[in-house]
């Protein structure tokens, strides 16, 4: 498994240099050539520009509203549930 490790980070850097190598040559390829002559996804060509590597870090856990974002939404609630119970429509037509 150790060897593996060493061989993905070793083809992984000869990957990227290949790349930059082949965007930069002459006038160089296009983004979606070089995917296509390499036999990989555009967007892996796109993440070594973007200087991505690895897996995406983890997703932030969403945090509590303030209360002004807790105000705000409290009072569209009720501006719907008044609409709803007058009968109109949310253009304040009537239904």
């Amino acid at each position: 498994m150790a060897d593996q490790v060493v061989r993905n980070r070793t083809w992984s850097a000869e990957r990227t240099d290949l790349i930059r190598e082949l965007r930069a040559e002459g006038e160089g390829m296009s983004y979606r050539e070089i995917a296509e002559h390499l036999g990989i996804k555009l967007s892996t060509v796109q993440d070594v520009f973007r200087g991505y590597k690895g897996q995406a870090p983890p997703a932030r856990r969403r945090t509590q509203r303030s209360s002004r974002s807790n105000a705000t939404a409290n009072r569209s609630r009720d501006r719907l549930t008044a609409d709803a119970a007058s009968g109109r429509h949310r253009r304040g037509e009537q239904i």
